[in-house]
């Protein structure tokens, strides 16, 4: 899955899945309405957002142009 040859390529990412209907409070802390969300940490605070499904090649651009 793209999921999974992302955690390939940045081993050191820390990927962490959310069920947000289950979980609204946090949702609502996001501002999450779509689904899926990808929220972009960096100090505990979100940097970015990629938002409904995403190829490998554009979580990985979104991923580079975050964090390096």
């Amino acid at each position: 899955s793209t999921l999974r040859k992302i955690k390939r390529k940045y081993k050191d990412l820390r990927i962490i899945f959310i069920n947000a209907e289950e979980n609204l409070d946090l949702a609502n802390e996001y501002s999450i309405v779509i689904f899926p969300t990808y929220v972009f940490f960096e100090n505990g605070k979100p940097v970015n957002y990629a938002f409904g499904v995403q190829d490998f090649e554009t979580l990985d651009e979104i991923i580079h142009k975050t964090y390096f």
